[in-house]
């Protein structure tokens, strides 16, 4: 089955979505916990909106479905809690050095339903 992912979203800007709902709710995630969220969350998307979630692609690693870009931005935390946002490189402008900007805290764009989906996971 082909799938549209023009719609879906960076791994990153989801996973910092869902740990803003975590810290809202007084709780903390680590980085397999939030591995498996954003997997569920893609797959219910998928399954009740027909549509992606995220635009990257998942792998089959030992203990379970992992994101690599979700991987490198959080596995200096190990098993403990999460405590930043994902971070990535981004230009300012033509010619500017690289900076450390924050992903997006929360998925801009997202429809009323996916909204909605991600604060019940």
């Amino acid at each position: 089955m082909l799938v549209n992912t023009a719609a879906a979203y960076d791994a990153k800007a989801i996973a910092n979505g869902v740990l803003k709902i975590a810290d809202a709710a007084g709780s903390t995630l680590s980085p397999m916990k939030l591995q498996k969220l954003v997997y569920y969350a893609h797959g219910w998307n998928l399954a009740i909106n027909k549509r992606p979630l995220i635009n990257e692609r998942i792998e089959a690693w030992k203990f379970g479905p992992v994101v690599p870009s979700l991987y490198h931005a959080f596995k200096e935390y190990g098993s403990a809690p999460i405590k930043t946002p994902a971070l990535e490189f981004k230009y300012a402008d033509a010619g500017s050095p690289w900076y450390f900007e924050p992903s997006i805290d929360d998925p801009c764009g997202l429809s009323p339903e996916e909204t909605e989906f991600t604060k019940r996971l």
